[in-house]
């Protein structure tokens, strides 16, 4: 749907577009630094304080849980990535030239008879050469103030633009300027408005830094005080986008918040599951007996502690245990 690329007034400047207990939750089941109904003992070592650890866990620890901890990484990767690549989608600007495949006759409808014949003949060059540059086709339409202030209480000139626009186009590669004045303006202060309604398909020209830039230049024409005309006005605007409109740039600002997105999200998920792998080739989770008391013994060769009956050699340093 069409949507707002900007507008000002006299007087009311410009707008931009609207562009507990040490336990947690695992993969697969409960664990718990403590006995809860339904869980089993599980012993893993740690192999730099060279103790024992028990845990408790409603499923099988002794089962290596990389599937579930790959599928978080992954899921990780896809999100980060896919958030730095809309970044720099809409941050970034690489436009292609709009297909023409559609009505692209130039549409200049003077609502509010302000226009003469030389001016119109001006208008259309301008809106000619930025059409057969970019691929949109750009239309102006002139209204009077009383025409969208009448409709009913609270409309604004955007939503009167939004609704000539599905009006008069049945696409998404229009750009219409819609100008309005009072019917009798006051010669010391005409109160007039301007709002610009853009198609969707536009977008990957029209980005903010050109609409920006278009809205600031006819703005700063109208407010002029030795302007020629509204139409020349517009037309200098558009003559003032044209040539820049296709040009490729890299948002400095979209570069820096995907470097931030990486740092936020791909680059801790793979130090995590990097950090898990690690710890998991340097233990091995098994299951504990289920008496209700477990002696701990001390190797005599390194020093580490285990529990014992559970093996015939030091978890360790993998010396032979005397039994």
């Amino acid at each position: 749907m069409p949507h707002s690329s900007g507008g000002g007034s006299h007087g009311g400047g410009f707008h931009g577009g609207s562009h507990g207990g040490g336990g947690g939750s695992a993969a697969g089941g409960r664990t718990s630094s403590m006995p809860f109904p339904g869980g089993r003992r599980y012993v893993y070592y740690h192999y730099l304080t060279k103790k024992p650890v028990i845990v408790y866990a409603d499923h099988d620890l002794s089962k290596p849980q990389d599937g579930a901890y790959l599928a978080l990484f992954i899921m990780a990767l896809v999100l980060g990535f896919g958030l730095i690549a809309l970044i720099n989608i809409f941050g970034n600007h690489f436009p292609n030239k709009l297909a023409m495949d559609y009505d692209t006759g130039i549409l200049i409808e003077d609502r509010a008879e302000i226009l003469d014949n030389n001016e119109e003949a001006m208008l259309v060059e301008s809106l000619e050469a930025f059409r057969d540059e970019t691929g949109i086709t750009p239309a102006v339409i002139t209204v009077n103030n009383e025409d969208w202030n009448k409709q009913m209480k609270g409309v604004t000139l955007e939503r009167y633009a939004y609704d000539l626009y599905l009006e008069k186009f049945n696409d998404e590669k229009h750009w219409l300027i819609v100008y309005s004045q009072p019917e009798k303006p006051d010669p010391e202060f005409n109160k007039w408005y301007w709002e610009g309604m853009q198609g969707d398909d536009t977008d990957p020209i029209l980005g903010t830094r050109e609409t920006d830039s278009f809205n600031k230049r006819l703005q700063g024409n109208l407010l002029k005080e030795d302007k020629r005309s509204v139409a020349w006005a517009i037309a200098d605007a558009f003559d003032g986008i044209t040539p820049v409109a296709m040009k490729w740039y890299i948002d400095p600002a979209a570069v820096g918040v995907s470097i931030v997105m990486f740092i936020l999200i791909p680059l801790p998920a793979s130090i995590l599951f990097i950090i898990y792998k690690v710890r998991r080739k340097n233990r091995s989770v098994t299951f504990c007996c289920d008496d209700e008391v477990i002696h701990q013994a001390t190797c005599e060769y390194c020093g580490g502690v285990y529990i014992a009956g559970q093996h015939t050699n030091c978890p360790y340093c993998q010396a032979s245990i005397q039994s």
